[in-house]
């Protein structure tokens, strides 16, 4: 909307109103028929009947018929084919015309239109309080503004504070945007729109919907105090407070986020965000989740805090302090996070912690990579610890310096161990009912084969130190290795992550 419309046709329609109800005080009677000066039920009234014309200064009226109402301080009514024309580029058109001389009052009614040479405005009736200093309509009017049309049931400008209320079914339309809405206030000196209901705004470089703030015409920027939303082709943001410029995609908010790139498939949810570098870069705090959707399942991650930035055209998230993921093929737990949506590779750090099925995986550092959305592999870096749960509550343990993990539509298949390494293994009937005895060994490089997540073949790359412990032999301290933490207890689970939302 161009600032300066309503601005214009209500501070002209104004002026034209203060030149006639001043009337008797500098008007010319430039023609008429007939002239009558006759007392009706005790009032004085001048009558002008037949092609009347008044003139006061650059302001002329023309219409069938005039009537003065001298008892009620030179009060005016004008009816049949009234035109008021001010400088000969403001024009109002209408059937009657009502000057309230006592209450400083003017109604022009029936099929009323007033414009200049930018601007039309239309409805049945028009309304100019000099008192009040308030022009209105209440009964429906448009307002055409050079490529803009606003439509309300009423309308309000107060001139001596510079704003106009439109209320009940106000819609604007315009070649860059339209605004439809319950009420809303606009302030020509800021040039901005108040929203005080439910409101949209539409336009080609996005749609915003709420139920209250504010939106800058000019500077296409928006702040919304209730809870609202925003979208473009390629993201949605909804919160309860909102900071928006459509320009730049640049903003923030707070309550109850929820930012959602469509682009990416990724939604983030928050209590607070932070929007900028033209939507590269968004940041969410205060029990952020994010949900992105790799391949056949979708990775929920909570953190503290959760950052989604550009590096060149790779996007990278970035997870700090108590963070958790979950996937139908694995869950984990760690201090911080990166995943790179590239090459779907997760990195965890600080006291990571990963289940996959029964396994529980842990190390200084843990990678997993995915090949077409599907798990691929595990990097267990430094202080690597492999935890198995068989059938009888065993815990089969792998640990060494470093470990690669494999995975195939079974789940785990071969473990790699790099340096260190050491296992427990139990050995279980055929029927797996009962313990047989347990394996024991050490070998610094070794591969271990899986079947189902079960234990099938060892290759010892060096040669190994091992022994077979049979069940009565076995102690509770021979049962573990060095550093074993079984940590089911803090496994996330999948309401963690939604319940909240």
């Amino acid at each position: 909307m161009n600032s300066r419309y309503s601005k214009i046709i209500f501070a002209s329609l104004a002026a034209l109103f203060h030149a006639f109800l001043s009337y008797g005080q500098g008007v010319e009677i430039k023609h008429t028929d007939v002239f009558r000066s006759v007392v009706e039920n005790g009032e004085a009234i001048n009558k002008f009947i037949g092609h009347v014309k008044l003139k006061r200064e650059d302001a002329v009226v023309t219409c069938d018929s005039a009537f003065q109402y001298l008892d009620r301080e030179n009060s005016l009514w004008l009816t049949g084919n009234v035109r008021i024309v001010q400088a000969d580029t403001l024009f109002l058109d209408c059937d009657h015309v009502y000057f309230d001389g006592k209450e400083d009052f003017l109604k022009a009614n029936g099929n009323a239109k007033l414009r200049d040479p930018n601007t039309r405005i239309s409805s049945d009736n028009l309304y100019y309080s000099r008192k009040n200093r308030l022009v209105y309509y209440n009964d429906g009017g448009i307002i055409e503004m050079e490529g803009f049309t606003l439509k309300s049931k009423e309308a309000y400008y107060y001139l001596n504070r510079s704003y106009i209320h439109f209320k009940d079914s106000v819609l604007g339309e315009g070649k860059e945007e339209t605004i439809r809405g319950d009420s809303m206030d606009y302030y020509s000196r800021e040039k901005k729109v108040v929203f005080l209901g439910p409101t949209e705004v539409l336009s080609n470089k996005g749609n915003l919907y709420t139920t209250g703030g504010e939106y800058f015409l000019k500077e296409k920027i928006a702040f919304l105090t209730k809870r609202s939303s925003i979208e473009d082709s390629s993201f949605y943001i909804e919160g309860d407070t909102l900071y928006y410029e459509q320009l730049t995609k640049d903003g923030y908010g707070n309550g109850q986020i929820r930012l959602f790139s469509k682009k990416d498939d990724i939604l983030l949810l928050g209590d607070a965000f932070r929007n900028r570098e033209g939507g590269d870069y968004s940041k969410v705090w205060g029990k952020p989740v994010v949900r992105w959707v790799n391949g056949p399942d979708s990775l929920w991650i909570k953190a503290d805090t959760l950052e989604k930035s550009k590096l060149d055209t790779v996007d990278i998230l970035k997870c700090y302090k108590n963070v958790s993921i979950f996937r139908a093929d694995m869950q984990g737990i760690c201090d911080s996070l990166t995943y790179n949506r590239l090459d779907s590779n997760l990195n965890m750090y600080h006291d990571p912690v990963l289940w996959t099925g029964t396994n529980q995986m842990s190390s200084d550092t843990i990678t997993a990579f995915m090949v077409g959305g599907k798990l691929d592999k595990i990097s267990l870096v430094r202080q690597a610890f492999i935890i198995n749960v068989d059938t009888l509550r065993n815990y089969n343990q792998i640990k060494g310096r470093n470990m690669d993990a494999r995975f195939d539509t079974l789940g785990l298949s071969k473990v790699d161990i790099s340096g260190n390494g050491e296992s427990i293994y139990f050995v279980l009937s055929e029927e797996e009912n009962s313990v047989v005895g347990m394996n024991r060994v050490w070998c610094s490089n070794m591969i271990m084969d899986f079947k189902h997540n079960k234990l099938r073949d060892i290759h010892f790359l060096v040669k190994p130190d091992a022994k077979f412990v049979p069940p009565h032999e076995l102690a509770e301290p021979e049962k573990v290795l060095r550093g074993f933490s079984w940590r089911e207890s803090e496994k996330p689970r999948k309401e963690y992550f939604t319940k909240p939302w």
